[in-house]
C-alpha cells in the first residue's frame, strides 16, 4: 500500500499512545486518502463503466468476506498465462474479481489474527504502462494481497 498505510491505522487504534500521536496519524491518513483520491481520478478512465459502477455501488467491497482465492494457469504452445480469481461475498451479494494475464501475485496472511468479519478492508489500484497493480489490505493484522496483471474484471455471481 502506498497511501493507506497499515501502520497509520495501527496508531489510530492504539490507545497506548498519546491522543496527540493518534490525531497526527489520523491527519496523515486523511491526507494520504486525499492524495489517493486525486491519483485515482487520473486512472479511472482506464476502467470500464461496468467495473466502476459495481465498484462504487459496493463501496470498494469494504467489509466483504474473501471466500476463496483461485490461481489458474492456461497453457498454449508451451506459453502460459496466469489468472487469479478472488471470490467476495457480503450477505446475499457475491462477486468475483478476475485478474487476467497475471505477472505477479503476492499474498501474506497471518491466520492466527484472523477474525471473520469482512476480510476486505481497503484497496488501491496503480496503473503503470499496460499493467495494473491492485493492493488489498485485509482485516487488521490479517494481511495483504498484491496482484500485478494486464486486466482486472468484476463479475457478479449468477443467482
Amino acid at each position: 500500500m502506498k497511501y493507506f498505510l497499515p501502520e497509520l491505522l495501527d496508531k489510530i487504534n492504539d490507545f497506548d499512545v498519546s491522543l496527540e500521536m493518534r490525531e497526527k496519524a489520523y491527519k496523515m491518513l486523511d491526507n494520504n486518502d486525499k492524495e489517493y483520491y486525486d491519483y485515482f481520478q487520473t486512472i479511472k478512465k482506464f476502467f470500464t463503466k461496468t467495473f466502476l459502477n459495481i465498484y462504487y455501488k459496493e463501496h470498494g467491497f469494504h467489509d466483504y468476506s474473501i471466500e476463496n482465492i483461485k490461481f489458474e494457469k492456461e497453457t498454449k504452445n508451451y506459453k502460459s498465462k496466469f489468472y487469479v480469481i478472488i471470490h467476495l461475498k457480503k450477505r446475499e451479494k457475491t462477486y468475483f474479481l478476475v485478474y487476467k494475464n497475471v505477472k505477479s501475485f503476492e499474498i501474506n496472511f497471518n491466520l492466527s489474527e484472523y477474525i471473520d468479519f469482512g476480510d476486505y478492508m481497503y484497496d488501491e489500484f496503480y496503473k503503470e504502462n499496460s499493467l495494473w497493480t491492485h493492493n488489498i489490505l485485509c482485516r487488521y493484522g490479517c494481511g495483504e494481497i498484491k496482484i500485478t496483471c494486464e486486466k482486472i474484471v468484476i463479475k457478479k455471481a449468477l443467482d
